[in-house]
């Protein structure tokens, strides 16, 4: 399933040697409710990065089965069967996300991901015990230090956001946990605020030209962090085209996206190539004959634009891409009776 879609990335947005990638992943995972793909929008060179969502009731599975020898599957198989277990603080992420750097991969390499838990909105203290396991399980033990300034920055964002997407990089050589907290509707001076509570060593970074001019075409943010033993200089902005939690139709949608995008291009962090290349993707695909009571239905979509500002280096952008599939049932036909 996964091969109908990723055809169409190939050339302009992947590499050959991403669909070869692909495969790999589909072969270790073969089952999905969501993916999503993430590219660089700066230049027009190919290359993206992938993610897969796995719910703890559904998919986890394939993660138990997972046959690599690599370490990192072997922590996240130990993570996923703890992770199955009823009655332990891992009970509150009810879905997880794997992320593949595969721009910073050789074709030979064994794919190995990072791991993202999703942690609804919550306490500090039942954040930080789910967080905490999560850490237990992947043998990446976090600090004093590290637990006290995430908690911090939990106490200060949660309020403010429906959940917390916490990233383990078990594909990276890096401590750091980046925290991302999800549907932050405030605007850049309110953010400010926020990091400047949290601890953020440069709160004004969010002011870098042209983080600002882009926010007013967001309906929502997502604002990312790095956390040592305190709070890495720089954030990511996730810019989303609508407001969460509201419904609109296709065609909405679709506007909004382009909409977003030709902001993204007039501050020249997206060249008109990759523009043309990623309102490509968005489409509603059905799959099944008319005569199949059960069929799948597939949403593409240009989800949001990620914005990451570092100290002395140039705003970078990343586009990212959503595919998700629902189960549908067709209602037979009733003919009348003469």
């Amino acid at each position: 399933m996964l091969a109908d879609h990723t055809s169409l990335l190939a050339g302009g947005l992947a590499h050959s040697a991403d669909m070869t990638r692909f495969g790999a992943v589909a072969a270790l995972l073969p089952r999905f409710c969501h993916a999503g793909f993430e590219c660089p929008l700066g230049d027009d060179e190919p290359g993206l990065d992938f993610l897969h969502c796995l719910r703890r009731t559904e998919e986890s599975r394939y993660l138990v089965d997972a046959p690599r020898a690599h370490v990192v599957w072997r922590r996240l198989r130990h993570f996923a069967t703890l992770w199955r277990t009823d009655g332990t603080a891992l009970d509150r992420i009810p879905n997880c996300w794997l992320e593949f750097d595969l721009r910073g991969q050789r074709t030979t390499d064994a794919p190995a991901p990072s791991l993202f838990v999703h942690v609804p909105a919550t306490s500090p203290a039942e954040y930080d015990a789910a967080v905490e396991q999560v850490g237990a399980a992947l043998q990446m033990a976090r600090s004093p230090a590290t637990r006290a300034a995430m908690i911090r920055l939990y106490e200060t964002f949660g309020p403010y956001s429906s959940g917390c997407e916490t990233g383990f990089w078990l594909a990276r050589r890096t401590p750091a946990i980046r925290m991302v907290f999800m549907k932050i509707q405030a605007p850049p001076d309110g953010v400010m605020e926020l990091l400047e509570r949290a601890g953020h060593p440069d709160p004004a970074i969010v002011r870098r030209t042209p983080v600002p001019g882009l926010w007013p075409s967001s309906g929502c943010t997502a604002i990312g962090v790095d956390v040592t033993e305190r709070v890495a200089p720089g954030c990511s902005v996730e810019l989303y085209p609508l407001p969460p939690d509201r419904a609109f139709t296709d065609d909405v949608y679709v506007e909004v996206q382009r909409r977003l995008l030709e902001d993204v291009v007039a501050a020249g962090l997206c060249t008109a190539g990759k523009y043309a290349r990623v309102m490509r993707w968005p489409a509603i695909v059905s799959q099944g004959h008319d005569a199949d009571r059960r069929a799948e239905i597939w949403l593409r979509r240009a989800v949001h634009v990620k914005l990451t500002v570092k100290p002395e280096q140039p705003v970078s952008a990343k586009g990212y891409l959503s595919l998700s599939g629902l189960a549908v049932t067709r209602e037979r036909p009733v003919h009348a009776s003469t």
